[in-house]
């Protein structure tokens, strides 16, 4: 009769690295979906402080337009 094989050492270290492995898999994944979402935060803010700048511009064009139609 053979002595039973121990492969107990090999498959510990064999589900570690796998476990390291997958769990800097899922890390890097947050850290793309967190960039995307960053992004798209910050297209939206960027629109809104357009939106804002062309508001602020209308109102400047508007006033001088007034003022220089007065002192014409």
């Amino acid at each position: 009769m053979s002595p039973p094989k121990r492969y107990g050492a090999k498959v510990l270290i064999g589900s570690c690295v796998f476990s390291a492995i997958t769990i800097a898999l899922v890390l890097y994944d947050e850290h793309l979906q967190r960039e995307r979402r960053q992004v798209s935060v910050k297209y939206r803010l960027n629109t809104n402080q357009q939106k804002e700048n062309m508001a602020e511009y209308e109102e400047q064009r508007r006033v001088f337009d007034s003022y220089k139609a007065q002192h014409s």
